[in-house]
């Protein structure tokens, strides 16, 4: 059986990684590294990404994905003049 993490479950741990250390970019990597992992599997990939830092998780996955050389795609969901510092 799976666990449900809730946000703010997640934004507790978040804020207890920062403080120990983890910096948002390098979250925000490792989030994407992983993600990658899991889409590495597939020929074609579409990201849906926000504008907050969770975006910058697949726009890390994207890089990755390229890199790769696999067909990755990405949907930005709002405004892209309003990303995050990180996620730009």
């Amino acid at each position: 059986m799976q666990s449900i993490v809730t946000p703010e479950y997640m934004q507790k741990k978040e804020l207890d990684a920062f403080k120990n250390g983890l910096s948002p970019l390098d979250a925000m990597a490792k989030a994407g590294a992983y993600i990658f992992e899991e889409a590495k599997k597939f020929n074609n990939v579409l990201i849906v990404a926000g504008c907050g830092n969770n975006g910058g998780d697949g726009f890390r996955c994207a890089q990755l994905l390229n890199e790769a050389n696999i067909k990755t795609d990405i949907l930005v969901v709002g405004d892209i003049n309003k990303l995050s510092e990180h996620s730009r």
